[in-house]
Order: C-alpha cells, then sequence, then structure tokens
C-alpha cells in the first residue's frame, strides 16, 4: 500500500471532533450535549428539574447521556462510511 493507498487519517478524525449531540427528557427538563468520545461537553437543567429529585434527576441525567452517546456513535459511523467510501473509489480510480 503506497501512501497515497492510506486511509485519509484527518478526515476520519475530522468526523469524529465534528460530532456533538444533545438529548433532552420530553418534558426539556434536562438536556445534555455529548462531544466526541462520548465526552460529556453540557449539561442544562430548567427549573422543573428539580422537582424530579436528586435520584431521579440522576438516573435521567445519566439516561439521557448514553442515548446522546449512542446518537453520536450513529453520526461517527455514517460519517465513516462517506470517509471509507471515498476512499475505496480513489483505490479503485488508480488501480484502473
Amino acid at each position: 500500500m503506497t501512501v497515497d493507498e492510506s486511509l485519509d487519517t484527518a478526515a476520519a478524525r475530522a468526523v469524529a471532533d465534528a460530532i456533538e449531540v444533545e438529548a433532552s427528557s420530553p418534558d426539556r427538563a434536562v438536556t445534555v450535549r455529548v462531544g466526541p468520545g462520548h465526552r460529556v461537553t453540557g449539561i442544562a437543567l430548567a427549573p422543573n428539574a428539580v422537582d424530579l429529585g436528586a435520584e431521579a434527576l440522576a438516573a435521567l441525567t445519566l439516561k439521557l447521556i448514553g442515548e446522546a452517546a449512542a446518537k453520536a456513535d450513529e453520526r461517527h459511523a455514517r460519517g465513516l462510511e462517506d470517509v471509507v467510501g471515498a476512499w475505496t473509489e480513489k483505490i479503485d480510480e488508480e488501480r484502473k
């Protein structure tokens, strides 16, 4: 494999770095934001969030973080499909 045939790792990294996903409770009392590597980049609590109580609020927050992380994984996979697809097309063209 030549240097030209190597996967565009910069493009793959850019896909990962660009991902930021939000998930919110139905009443929008809790909203979380997850970035690359499932890093939590934000948690927003509406005034009514305290009505949930500490345990329920913690459980809901963790649930939403999991949902946002799953969405981030889906976006990452779709983005990598584009990068790998472009790379494969380039290799195929060069081999013709």
